[in-house]
């Protein structure tokens, strides 16, 4: 574990204002930034940074791991109170957003390694065979291309990225879209990331935030909570650890 490096700015460590009890926080199955609490695993590089700024502002919080579909309905509900999203206009009603960057992870289309395939607008899918990543969310415009094509028959979707980039690999499909750090991460875990390239093409740009939902039954005063994780944030990553965990993850 690295150790931490504890900013010269000082955070209130009292959460009584803004929270009663425990937490719950959502341990995603997200390589390289959260692996759902596998023992044999990192905690991930989105993990300890949370961990980092709830020690920091005294808040005790609990990760439990939350399937994609089951987090919205839990933090539709307020059974769960934080999950790290991108801000989008769709989950509005369900979380409120933290201002605050914990990490940007740009989706782009991944091919084989000795593929000629060039994608430079969205018309350039047209004659491919696309993966996809169930639950994964991405703009309005390729989401609705993806939906025209599954009409089709010509996308095959999966439940884990590790699946995609076999197929990739063996030539059952010849692209799909996800966050690089993911990709580069799963596919070095299983001895492929040779195999694969990303493309320049940037599918989606995604910034991400700390999202609490609106209906938490634990934290009390959303806007506190949110502007002490803010606060934190924002000076961890002027500190050497938030830049030792960037290099342990491999994100930039």
């Amino acid at each position: 574990m690295i150790p931490l490096i504890i900013s010269a700015v000082i955070l209130s460590t009292s959460s009584a204002a803004f929270a009663d009890g425990i937490i719950e926080v959502n341990d995603s199955d997200w390589p390289p930034y959260f692996f759902a609490g596998a023992k044999d695993k990192p905690d991930g590089f989105g993990k300890e940074l949370l961990q980092h700024c709830f020690a920091k502002t005294g808040v005790r919080a609990e990760f439990r791991h939350t399937g994609i579909k089951r987090a919205v309905k839990e933090l539709e509900d307020g059974t769960l109170d934080v999950n790290v999203y991108s801000r989008d206009p769709r989950r509005e009603n369900m979380v409120r957003f933290g201002e605050a960057t914990l990490f940007r992870s740009d989706y782009r289309p991944f091919v084989r390694s000795d593929a000629n395939i060039k994608i430079r607008k969205l018309t350039d899918f047209d004659p491919l065979r696309i993966g996809n990543l169930a639950g994964l969310t991405y703009t309005p415009e390729f989401s609705k291309y993806l939906e025209s094509r599954e009409k089709k028959g010509e996308v095959t979707t999966v439940n884990t990225p590790e699946l995609n980039i076999r197929m990739l690999v063996s030539g059952k499909i010849d692209t799909f879209v996800n966050t690089t750090p993911t990709v580069l991460w799963e596919a070095r875990e299983i001895g492929l990331k040779e195999k694969i390239k990303p493309l320049d093409y940037v599918v989606k740009a995604g910034m991400y935030h700390v999202a609490v939902s609106r209906k938490s039954k634990r934290i009390n005063d959303l806007g506190a909570f949110l502007e002490k994780m803010d606060r934190c944030l924002t000076a961890t990553r002027e500190t050497s650890f938030y830049k030792a965990l960037s290099d342990k993850y491999l994100v930039r």
